[in-house]
């Protein structure tokens, strides 16, 4: 239970004990119809509070509370450049790699694999041997093989390759051939 929803119940059980307390006591006024109302009035200015903020379009989940990035799994098989305009068609992009949600990122392809496990593609390509680059053209770095489970995972002597979440190493970045058909994870931001 997060932090919303905690307030969200605390606040209805005060609602709730407060018109029970003045109805079975008979205040039809009092300090426990006053806090009867005044509970509800409090629920009430927290849900429209709540409406008001980002959320995720419907079925994409947030990376995490804090982010505003929102993304979803397809475990459909597509080659990396239709299911970068499956993505862009929904409004979105094929997921980009950052590195304060790649651990959960990773944990949400494991959780979403469905039945094959899926590799999922995501917004990275490999225009050289270990040289890396995501969909907004901006470098991934290999240092420290930060998005890579081995060191020679960013180095395999290929090119042109597109990278996915490979299920065969729990997750981290991996080069594939672009026509291959792969699952995806497409990415978008939170709603008002």
């Amino acid at each position: 239970m997060n932090i919303v929803q905690l307030g969200f119940l605390c606040m209805t059980l005060s609602a709730l004990a407060g018109v029970v307390f003045s109805q079975q006591n008979g205040f039809l006024g009092g300090f426990g119809g006053f806090s009867g109302i005044f509970g509800l009035i409090i629920l009430l200015v927290f849900i429209a509070a709540i409406s008001r903020r980002p959320r995720c379009p419907s079925n994409y989940t947030a990376i995490s509370p804090q982010s505003s990035t929102c993304i979803q799994a397809f475990t459909t098989g597509k080659s990396f450049a239709d299911a970068r305009t499956a993505c862009q068609s929904d409004g979105g992009d094929l997921l980009g790699l950052d590195l304060l949600t790649f651990d959960m990122v990773r944990e949400f392809a494991d959780a979403n694999k469905g039945s094959g496990p899926c590799d999922f593609w995501v917004g990275a390509t490999e225009a050289a041997s270990g040289v890396w680059s995501g969909s907004n053209g901006n470098a991934i770095s290999t240092l420290g093989g930060l998005f890579f489970e081995t060191g020679t995972d960013y180095d395999d002597n290929a090119a042109n390759e597109c990278g996915i979440l490979d299920a065969t190493r729990s997750f981290f970045l991996y080069g594939s051939t672009c026509t291959d058909l792969k699952c995806y994870i497409c990415q978008k931001n939170k709603i008002n």
